[in-house]
């Protein structure tokens, strides 16, 4: 029984050790880690970089807003594939790493990031954000909220570095990097993009239920409180899309009275009188406009906050 004993607390030693030198190695990574496609471009701005104004936002502000053309220290913070919850993460790191824009944050939703149904996406994208698990509370709270056995998961300190954050340690022997820190990526129009339009039509998951997901206002609310406080302008952005939905035009109704309740300003681009971006060839996908649009499109945003 000894025996079993002893070799139990050796093996148990030796998966402690081995889980922090992991995390010791992988965390001297992170910290060098400027490479956009593993997260890198968030931490090359919280070390590097401030802003007046932010652009916050998924693919659709990064190929879509110039920030340039708005004017100086004017940034995009992005991550593609990424919505409401990553971004409200981000929102909080900025504020905890004292890099909060001195006069504007411009937050850009879309449909999905107000529904219920799509709330488990949401938290899974936080996911991404974990190295600052055990540093944020506003993080650690939304991965939490998955189950009730998540914190028992980063008992391992090396497990906030799987997933993406893996990447840190193959992209050295693969020589993958992007480091350019440009705020935005422009799309150039090509042949194919009208079929991948048409493609992506005919493929259009709808929502299921329209069931509104009352943590979105909860988070919201939070972050304008943290606006509010610092005397930052608050300004939501609902971005076009070539086909215009119900669901679009739903959600749109409701971010507009939550942000005329608490006096925050909203700018929507998603309307049936918005007519600039009804042509096809405006598009490099459904989703992204390419750079001739792009440009029509900032600028118009720019006309906008101009005006607040």
């Amino acid at each position: 029984m000894r025996k079993r004993v002893i070799l139990f607390l050796c093996f148990t030693l030796s998966i402690f050790i081995i889980d922090r030198g992991i995390a010791f190695k992988m965390d001297s990574l992170y910290q060098n880690n400027y490479c956009a496609n593993s997260g890198g471009g968030l931490n090359y701005y919280l070390k590097f970089q401030k802003a007046d104004t932010l652009f916050i936002g998924s693919s659709r502000v990064k190929t879509m807003i110039i920030s340039d053309v708005i004017g100086k220290n004017v940034l995009n913070i992005t991550a593609n594939g990424k919505h409401f919850y990553y971004q409200a993460s981000v929102i909080h790191l900025l504020e905890q790493y004292n890099k909060l824009p001195k006069k504007m944050i411009v937050l850009n939703l879309e449909a999905e990031d107000i529904y219920k149904e799509c709330e488990s996406e949401l938290i899974n994208e936080v996911f991404y954000l974990k190295y600052y698990y055990d540093k944020n509370a506003f993080v650690k709270n939304v991965i939490d909220s998955k189950s009730p056995f998540e914190k028992y998961k980063f008992l391992m300190s090396s497990y906030k570095f799987n997933g993406e954050n893996f990447l840190l340690f193959t992209n050295q022997f693969q020589h993958i990097c992007d480091d350019n820190h440009n705020s935005y990526q422009l799309l150039k129009p090509t042949k194919s993009d009208s079929s991948k339009v048409i493609n992506a039509i005919k493929e259009n998951n709808k929502l299921k239920s329209k069931e509104v997901n009352s943590h979105f206002f909860e988070i919201l609310k939070s972050i304008d409180t943290l606006c509010k406080r610092d005397k930052i302008k608050l300004v939501i952005l609902y971005g076009p899309h070539y086909v215009y939905l119900k669901r679009h035009e739903s959600a749109s109704l409701i971010m507009q009275g939550f942000c005329k309740k608490n006096r925050i300003s909203y700018l929507d681009f998603n309307t049936k009188k918005t007519t600039q971006f009804k042509n096809i060839h405006c598009w490099s996908d459904v989703l992204h406009l390419n750079k001739d649009a792009a440009l029509v499109y900032t600028k118009l945003i720019e006309e906008e906050l101009n005006k607040l």
